[in-house]
Parts: C-alpha cells; structure tokens; sequence
C-alpha cells in the first residue's frame, strides 16, 4: 500500500490489547515537507471515514464492539 492510495486502508490489526489498530504505511521521503504532510492529512482522513461510515465493521467483523 502507498500513502497516496486514499482508497486503501495499509495495515489493520489487533494488538494484544484486543485493540483496533489502523496502521499507515509511509514510504515516501520528506524532501517536501508540505507536500508529504498533506498527504498525510488527506490519508487519516479516509481513515476516520472508513471509520465513522461503519466500514471497518463490514471489512473488518473483528472490530465489532472494540
């Protein structure tokens, strides 16, 4: 997965918590700060939409009532 593949989500795991973790993968350099940092940005946002739409629960059934 890629920073810049807004429509992924990278990694989604469980940690020995029992936790819901969404991980980002960031490959890219930070020769462009502004540049990296809006991506960044622009990538936890779909990752609270996936969140707030109910996504992760269909996706993801692990996440039910975590």
């Amino acid at each position: 997965m890629s920073l810049d593949q807004l429509d992924k989500i990278d990694i989604i795991s469980t940690n020995p918590k029992g936790e819901v973790v969404l991980h980002i993968a960031d490959h890219l350099e930070w020769t462009l700060q502004k540049d990296h940092i809006l991506l960044l940005q622009d990538k936890i946002n779909a990752y609270l939409q996936f969140i707030e739409s109910g996504q992760i629960l269909e996706e993801y059934p692990t996440a039910i009532d975590k």
